[in-house]
């Protein structure tokens, strides 16, 4: 049985940067999750991969892998396992090696709702943020600046049976006739005022800080393609090293400020109109979709995590380069079909596919046969 040195809940793209970006180092990564058709399953870089139909237990995962307590480090991708592990850390900590050192304020952190009154407490830049989440809370909307962005407060399934991901709404009967239908859901929601700019201004900053409080990895990314366009998730992405500086420095001051510690990725948006950059928001205790940017370009921001939690220490952060772009190749061609970009801000960079890789083809051949297969079904069934 292969050694295993770190298990990644998940097993979606997101998962499967982690295995790819840790094999780099030749940190061995078994794959955990509830989806048993996830293409980081299928990785020649996964040593293990395990599907489990129940809640995820700890203590289940270790003995099922054949793992001693505490031997490998863990690593999450979704959202909805951060809400579990960092309610009962301890079981989590017993079991393995984690960043776990402040799930209460990961917590909050989840709530967006939460994360932009600590922004505004501790003085990080925000946009202007309201919560609404019965019709008595529409009066706060009064004053509001149009337009503006309207989206749950945090990930909620019955939400996203019904709408999308988020709105930009233009006007206040748009935003009120929105409201209305979304508030017999009962969940806070979230309407923050638009920022001016592109796609290509949307920026993340990818950052471990250590058990101490010591910030030891920072990596700075760009967006490139979004989908859907505007208000969607990341299409494509590249490198950023030109703002690691100042973005680093919003973000070091706003988690030394909160005592925030483990790891964590803060997304802004800068302003076309004054340069300036504002937090939008976090991506807490998990990796981000394209996370993996940052080991293309030669940033080991993982592998310094993974160091850390196994008690080692990681070495001297080296400088990355901006000379691969990462793409999510489906949804940056609808991106593109449906909002061309003025300019390609990467067109200097490598396009590396975020499912297929030459050196670790079947995730991709998977997911492209789905895609193709699902593509053909949706057509067949039209023309009957």
């Amino acid at each position: 049985m292969a050694k295993l040195d770190a298990v990644v809940l998940g097993s979606g793209t997101n998962a499967l940067g982690v295995v790819r970006a840790l094999s780099t180092h030749g940190v061995r990564c078994a794959v955990v999750s509830h989806d048993a058709q996830g293409p980081a399953k299928y990785s020649r870089h996964t040593a293990r991969h395990l599907t489990i139909t129940e809640p995820f237990d700890p203590a289940a995962i270790t003995r099922a892998l054949g793992l001693q307590p505490r031997q490998a480090a863990l690593f999450l991708t979704e959202e909805f396992d951060v809400f579990d592990t960092a309610a009962q850390p301890a079981a989590w900590q017993a079991q393995f090696r984690t960043y776990f050192y402040r799930p209460d304020l990961a917590l909050k952190l989840l709530s967006k709702s939460a994360c932009d009154a600590l922004a505004a407490e501790h003085g990080a830049p925000v946009p202007q943020t309201v919560t609404v989440q019965t019709a008595a809370d529409l009066a706060v909307l009064d004053g509001l600046k149009m337009p503006c962005v309207l989206k749950p407060a945090e990930r909620n399934e019955a939400y996203s049976r019904q709408f999308k991901k988020a709105y930009r709404v233009e006007d206040a009967q748009t935003l009120r006739q929105l409201l209305e239908q979304m508030l017999p859901l009962n969940i806070p929601l979230i309407v923050q005022e638009w920022i001016e700019g592109e796609d290509t201004d949307i920026y993340f900053n990818l950052l471990y800080v250590n058990g101490a409080g010591d910030l030891i990895r920072s990596f700075v990314g760009r967006k490139t393609l979004c989908w859907p366009p505007a208000v969607g998730g990341t299409a494509a992405c590249m490198a950023a090293p030109e703002h690691h500086e100042a973005l680093t420095q919003i973000s070091g001051a706003f988690l030394r400020n909160m005592d925030f510690r483990g790891l964590i990725g803060i997304e802004y948006k800068r302003d076309t109109r004054d340069g300036r950059f504002y937090m939008i928001e976090p991506t807490v205790y998990r990796t981000d979709y394209q996370h993996e940017v940052a080991a293309l370009n030669g940033s080991d921001w993982l592998y310094a995590a993974y160091l850390d939690m196994q008690e080692q220490a990681a070495p001297p952060a080296t400088p990355y380069l901006n000379r691969h772009a990462w793409v999510d190749f489906p949804a940056s061609r609808y991106s593109m079909q449906s909002a061309p970009p003025r300019t390609d801000v990467a067109a200097a960079c490598t396009r590396n596919d975020a499912h297929f890789r030459l050196a670790d083809p079947l995730p991709g051949l998977l997911h492209y046969g789905r895609f193709i297969g699902a593509s053909l079904a949706s057509r067949l069934g039209r023309n009957k």
